[in-house]
């Protein structure tokens, strides 16, 4: 079982028993215990009253009842090695009666010496996979106060001017249908936990995570593969290259290569070669040098092939939205990149009036566009470095004459928005 935030080592403290009659939620207590830990042990350790403070804490929150045991416990004349043992037997009690225990593997082994702070917290609240993302962060904030976490990442809160987990969990199940193709019915049965984060090298960039775990059949715990999508905190879809992840279309080119039919083999080996030599599995990112090659490569066999096959077998969206046009590469007598880069650029800021904004930098993608040879065509896809502090990311296309700079055509798309229009690859060539 992965408990992400919950498995955390138990250090005890002795709570007076005014103390504990002012504690009416476990929330509260436990935050106690966690902070009195480190001077105290795990509950074996206890001396006997701290395990009677736990087992009265435990009574009066209504999470155990054993009037027989309690009646002798509390008894003044009980001896108090007999007292440490009915505190023992009836917190193991509760552990070994409790319905998540049962149900899911933890670390439990009805032994004394495995009660902790987080089991017991896990057999009260369930596993963190089900909690709320509110209650994940609570969880790492008294766990973790000094802000270390695991993968680096903080878990946060948003803001009311970001969006909520139920959102975060809307936008992600919608990216997965329409970018990776998975069905809905899969995702209905998912196992879907959402944090949002932030991470040392951007602290200030709240982002979301959403994992859908598809576990295995009659499993509640066993996870047979999950699918991740990164979410800022305005809705965009990214990649996040502080946890090393990559866009989620990229994830989708992968795995559309990978489930090509076998009658494309050829193909397939011609793109799996410039990939990884680039790489990127996204055609749109790579040199001009690669995509000029690419372009004589594999260019008229795939128009050859849609002619005759398309839509039904051969569906690779980058493939064919890469392969509409024919690429090469800039002649002496033509504009050359830089300088065709500052025209392309200029024309956004004229268009769009960026100059005086200087919102953000810039990267883009870019292409030598020979389809018609006499009227070679320089393109360039613009969009933001990075998305933060962005509430709405813009992507900019504009082409221009390779002969002569004159613009052509500037236009500009959002973000949010490409992913929902099919075939969105065409949106980057």
């Amino acid at each position: 079982m992965n408990f992400r935030f919950v498995l955390v080592p138990l250090l005890i403290f002795v709570l007076s028993a005014s103390a504990i009659a002012a504690v009416f939620l476990w929330k509260d207590y436990v935050g106690r215990m966690i902070e009195m830990e480190k001077e105290n042990g795990l509950y074996w350790q206890w001396d006997c009253a701290s395990k009677i403070a736990l087992v009265e804490t435990l009574h009066e929150m209504g999470y155990v009842n054993q009037e027989d045991s309690f009646s002798k416990l509390f008894d003044q004349t009980t001896e108090e090695q007999e007292k440490e043992k009915l505190a023992d037997e009836i917190v193991l009690a509760f552990l070994e009666n409790n319905p998540y225990i049962k149900e899911y593997e933890t670390t439990f082994n009805h032994d004394i010496h495995t009660v902790t702070a987080g089991l017991l917290n896990f057999a009260i609240y369930g596993p963190s996979e089900k909690w709320t993302a509110e209650k994940r962060v609570w969880w790492q904030s008294i766990t973790n106060p000094d802000g270390s976490s695991a993968n680096d990442m903080r878990l946060v809160n948003p803001e009311d001017n970001e969006i909520s987990e139920k959102e975060a969990i809307l936008i992600a199940t919608k990216a997965l249908i329409s970018t990776m193709n998975v069905s809905e019915a899969e995702l209905e049965n998912a196992q879907i936990v959402a944090d949002m984060y932030i991470t040392d090298e951007r602290p200030q960039y709240k982002r979301w995570l959403v994992t859908f775990n598809i576990l295995q059949e009659g499993s509640n715990q066993y996870i047979e593969h999950s699918y991740e999508v990164f979410i800022d905190g305005h809705g965009h879809q990214i990649a996040d290259i502080d946890y090393g992840s990559k866009l989620l279309e990229e994830k989708a080119a992968y795995l559309d290569a990978v489930e090509l039919d076998q009658r494309y083999t050829d193909i397939l080996e011609v793109y799996q070669n410039f990939s990884d030599y680039e790489d990127s599995y996204l055609i749109r990112a790579w040199s001009l040098e690669a995509k000029a090659e690419y372009s004589k490569a594999l260019r008229k066999r795939v128009q050859k092939l849609l002619e005759k096959d398309y839509p039904n077998t051969f569906s690779h969206g980058e493939i064919i939205a890469s392969t509409r046009l024919v690429y090469g590469l800039p002649k002496v007598e033509d504009i050359q990149r830089n300088e065709a880069y500052e025209l392309a650029y200029s024309y956004v800021c004229q268009e769009y009036d960026l100059e005086l904004q200087q919102e953000f930098y810039f990267d883009s993608y870019e292409y030598y566009d020979i389809t018609d040879a006499d009227s070679p065509v320089w393109k360039f896809v613009f969009f933001p470095e990075s998305f933060e502090g962005i509430v709405n990311v813009p992507v900019y296309k504009v082409t221009l004459d390779a002969r002569t700079g004159d613009r052509k055509t500037v236009m500009r798309y959002w973000w949010k928005e490409i992913f929902d229009k099919k075939p969105y690859h065409e949106v980057w060539y």
